[in-house]
């Protein structure tokens, strides 16, 4: 049986293009409320956390992924008008940034994220998980204005494919 799901899987993702490099936006499931840095922030180089913004925030530059693909589904993200890498500090997805100008994914920190597309969940939702599958992005709320998003443990039932909790998947479109 597992052969056949394996095969399924891999007809599903031959059908559907990767993400690519590039820049992305990315909403909450089911408030379709975009992600990001606040619009007005401290000018300094603290971490920024990545917050639920308000209904109806337009596209800008601090609500703006790039996402850089360095294989299969694994990406460096970084998010803001300065490139700040996007990592796990404290239970929350936060910008960080460096004092090396040349290239903004080199930091200590260089953490990869895993995108998978949940095809059996919509078009465009994914869930972003750490590199070893465990541990992602979470909602906590239904209402997520100002809300910091969370990377905790990813719960889904033991189906195939399996089905996440809406606070746990995220719609993902590129811009331009």
């Amino acid at each position: 049986m597992s052969d056949v799901l394996q095969v399924v899987e891999s007809v599903i993702h031959e059908q559907e293009p990767p993400l690519s490099t590039g820049l992305y936006t990315v909403r909450t499931v089911p408030s379709l409320q975009i992600v990001g840095r606040n619009i007005v922030e401290e000018d300094s180089n603290n971490p920024k956390v990545i917050n639920g913004q308000p209904l109806g925030v337009p596209i800008n530059d601090n609500t703006t992924f790039l996402f850089r693909r360095v294989g299969g589904d694994t990406f460096f993200i970084s998010c803001g008008r300065d490139g700040g890498r996007v990592v796990e500090m404290e239970g929350k997805v936060v910008a960080v940034f460096s004092d090396v100008p040349e290239d903004p994914f080199e930091y200590f920190v260089n953490p990869r994220w895993i995108i998978q597309r949940q095809p059996q969940h919509g078009d465009d939702i994914y869930t972003i998980e750490s590199e070893n599958g465990y541990w992602g992005w979470v909602m906590p709320t239904e209402n997520p204005q100002y809300t910091p998003v969370r990377v905790r443990q990813l719960a889904a039932t033991a189906t195939m494919p399996p089905r996440y909790p809406p606070n746990q998947l995220w719609v993902i479109e590129r811009v331009g």
